[in-house]
């Protein structure tokens, strides 16, 4: 987290817990809050529902200015893809 802070980026953390180590290094937290099903091993709904804020904020960002993200958003695509895994 010091490494992102020092590169001038923004911080912003989703947890459902407040004292939370990652509150003491964001600008920002969002709290999340979901009831857990113990079917499994892993906190599932905490996740998805983070996963759902994170989705959240990137539309609402890329839709402000899309222009100004769109290499971004294409250089990150041909990442990913260079890690892509081919299953045929």
């Amino acid at each position: 987290m010091e490494a992102v802070q020092a590169s001038g980026c923004h911080t912003i953390g989703i947890t459902h817990y407040s004292k939370s180590p990652l509150s003491a290094g964001c600008k920002l937290l969002l709290y999340t809050s979901s009831k857990e099903v113990y079917v499994r091993s892993g906190a599932m709904s905490s996740r998805l529902a983070q996963l759902m804020v994170v989705d959240a904020l990137f539309t609402v960002l890329a839709s402000q200015d899309y222009a100004a993200i769109q290499g971004t958003l294409e250089s990150s695509y041909q990442i990913c893809m260079s890690h892509r895994v081919d299953h045929r």
